[in-house]
């Protein structure tokens, strides 16, 4: 689905769908198979055995406030839009970290500092990890997951000069603000670091890699506690080790994806 989505980011989905073009019929054809394979799934778990029956699923179907059809809907919105970005977000951080191991003994350093052996961290220990925090901030600064996005004007707006007129869409590249050196001094090296700065000293909408304002993504703060979790997790029990030094690219298909396998392995510590 991600693959055909781009065309219709940078131009009129309107016109696409008035015109029945090739994107939109692949586009299309893409949610129709994604939506049956969810409701296939969805009714072969909800006539399961009742050992499921205090799962999310089940416990929304009984208490009836939505359809078949909605549940669908539902979780397939979240599969799409909640597990596929911050995975891909846990891939770049991984990368990252794998090409910094001084880094990686500082996030450690700070963890042990602050959690118990043994212990699962609770909310309280994550608001202690600054550094660890920091460290995804600046993987999504320096890759980011959706490095890109569109809005259509609802009005005519004066921008930095220059009027564009309400219907037009816009582009907002993520990507390029976020490798701008007069927002972030060496854009291209990754520095956790700059995150630890009086919040004065970094523009706040240099680097937005969840959006801002009413279109802000909704699921901002539970994919924010799930790299927070993973990421305590993997440096606890792994070093992250770059199995090569050649850089790995991105590819642009609706989320950036790394061009080839991972050059990542996980050794136990």
């Amino acid at each position: 689905m991600m693959q055909y989505l781009g065309p219709l980011i940078v131009t009129s989905a309107d016109l696409h769908k008035q015109f029945n073009t090739r994107s939109w019929q692949k586009h299309t054809e893409a949610w129709d198979y994604i939506f049956s394979t969810a409701k296939c799934f969805i009714d072969k778990r909800l006539k399961s055995s009742p050992a499921w029956s205090n799962d999310l699923l089940n416990t929304i179907s009984s208490n009836h406030p939505l359809t078949k059809k909605q549940l669908s809907g539902l979780f397939t919105e979240l599969q799409i839009g909640g597990v596929e970005t911050t995975a891909n977000s846990l891939l770049w951080l991984i990368y990252n970290l794998s090409r910094h191991s001084d880094v990686q003994e500082k996030v450690l350093d700070e963890i042990q500092a602050v959690l118990p052996p043994g212990q699962s961290p609770s909310a309280d220990h994550l608001q202690k990890m600054p550094y660890l925090k920091a460290c995804i901030k600046e993987s999504m600064r320096l890759t980011p997951t959706v490095p890109f996005t569109s809005r259509t004007m609802e009005e005519d707006t004066n921008l930095g000069g220059y009027v564009i007129p309400r219907g037009v869409i816009t582009m907002i590249n993520f990507h390029a603000m976020t490798w701008n050196e007069d927002y972030f001094p060496d854009a291209r090296e990754y520095k956790p670091e700059r995150w630890l700065k009086p919040r004065a000293s970094v523009n706040p909408f240099a680097s937005t890699p969840f959006g801002v304002g009413k279109r802000m993504c909704v699921g901002r703060r539970l994919a924010e506690l799930q790299l927070q979790l993973a990421l305590c997790w993997i440096i606890q029990n792994f070093y992250i080790c770059a199995t090569d030094s050649e850089p790995c690219k991105g590819i642009i298909s609706g989320l950036m994806i790394p061009s080839r396998q991972l050059p990542v392995s996980l050794k136990k510590r």
